[in-house]
């Protein structure tokens, strides 16, 4: 029984190390969204503009509402005519497809996220990542762009492929 209580204890502190590295190694263009807590680098995101903030923070959101499965405010982030095509569907989603989609969709906790650029183009921001959910998922490149109307932006398309 004390070498059973002593491996536990042993391989909890090597788990607890690696997650610890694994937070230390996040580079300064790097997000790290674990229970809808988003962080990323200060240095990378000093070099945007105010509007690419804006359209950075509302893809942070788009993560922690997709953590939470908080379908109702994620509906909220789209226009109502986007077209999505995530990595799992052979043809793009319009969005009420997405929604039903969504409505059923599993959860997860843990993401890691690279954003690579963020270009706006008066007023259509395109957002390049890379992401890992780790889950039994393989890493994933996305795109999401995004449109601004009035003062907000919304997704109007998304498209995701397997790394």
């Amino acid at each position: 029984m004390k070498s059973l209580i002593i491996s536990i204890t042993v391989l909890c502190s090597f788990f607890i190390m690696q997650l610890v590295e694994a937070e230390a190694a996040l580079a300064p263009n790097e997000i790290k969204i674990q229970e809808s807590s988003v962080k990323h680098g200060p240095e990378f995101g000093e070099e945007w503009s105010d509007e690419q903030k804006i359209v950075w923070n509302k893809v942070q959101k788009w993560w922690q509402l997709r953590m939470a499965c908080d379908w109702r405010n994620m509906e909220n982030l789209y226009h109502r005519d986007a077209i999505l095509y995530p990595y799992f569907n052979k043809v793009p989603f319009n969005f009420p497809a997405f929604k039903k989609f969504l409505m059923s969709a599993m959860t997860f906790s843990h993401i890691y996220c690279t954003v690579y650029e963020i270009r706006i183009i008066e007023n259509v921001a395109v957002v390049m990542f890379y992401y890992e959910i780790f889950d039994p998922f393989p890493p994933k490149r996305a795109t999401f762009v995004l449109m601004k109307q009035g003062t907000d932006w919304k997704i109007i398309a998304t498209m995701s492929k397997d790394e």
